[in-house]
């Protein structure tokens, strides 16, 4: 590969940039409901202290991370607590005279040997209508308006790819609507896992693979041109509307 090809290989898309940019602001947009004035001043200060932002999930720790490391570049050290040496540099940041900022997913066991140098524990919440609406605003985007009792998908990553895609307000709004939607379907256990529905034959085998490159949509494995929008099935009366209902109901959208 000549040096040229391996340069535009490696230059990040626009549209990369603008999800990092939209990533990182979610994450500002969760320290402002979470970090305490209190805290966010003393972290400005020269008395070096000790945070630790609990995350609701895997994504929100890379948000925040990058976040925090954007709005006290300057007077702390910041790192997922579950980093290669971070504990060390945490430590080390403290005998320095710098604030140390870890951030970690809330479910994670902690390391007894950081614990001990902890000041404050902090919980940062799961990303609901109110923080979608400052990412927005953040990013320029003044006029999103969520209705009361909006329920927000899991997904932050997928919150993020919404705002990103620059769609006109109407849309965005229409796509975070359906995402709330969805979110709010249960998983039912009375319906059986479609791995085990043999009777369906390629249509199962079509329903396990749309999961599996969704998954990898999620990961930035699978690009979303790769992934099957639709499916008609022809069938046996009375075969299609089961399919469905637990293709829908057990794997839509998927964890």
């Amino acid at each position: 590969m000549s040096r040229l090809a391996a340069l535009k290989e490696n230059e990040a898309s626009p549209a990369d940039d603008l999800l990092t940019r939209v990533r990182k602001a979610m994450g500002l947009a969760l320290i402002e409901r979470a970090l305490p004035a209190s805290t966010a001043q003393k972290l400005l200060g020269t008395s070096p202290i000790c945070v630790l932002l609990k995350a609701p999930g895997a994504e929100h720790v890379r948000m925040l991370v990058e976040a925090m490391r954007e709005k006290f570049s300057g007077s702390a050290v910041v790192h997922d607590l579950l980093a290669t040496d971070a504990v060390q540099l945490l430590t080390r940041s403290l005998l320095r005279k710098k604030h140390a900022i870890a951030i970690v997913e809330g479910s994670e066991d902690l390391p007894q040997s950081f614990v001990v140098l902890v000041d404050e524990i902090i919980d940062v919440p799961l990303h609901d209508a109110q923080v979608i609406i400052d990412t927005a605003k953040l990013l320029g985007r003044k006029s999103l308006r969520l209705p009361q009792g909006f329920r927000s998908h899991p997904s932050a990553e997928l919150m993020c790819r919404a705002i990103a895609a620059g769609l006109a307000t109407r849309r965005l709004k229409q796509i975070l609507m359906r995402s709330s939607v969805l979110s709010s379907i249960s998983h039912d256990p009375a319906v059986p896992v479609l791995e085990a529905c043999v009777e369906f034959g390629e249509a199962r085998d079509w329903g396990l693979d749309v999961v599996s490159d969704y998954r990898g949509w999620k990961d930035g494995s699978v690009s979303a041109e790769d992934i099957d929008a639709a499916l008609l099935l022809i069938s046996p009366r009375g075969m299609a509307r089961p399919f469905s209902r637990k293709f829908w109901r057990r794997h839509w959208m998927p964890n």
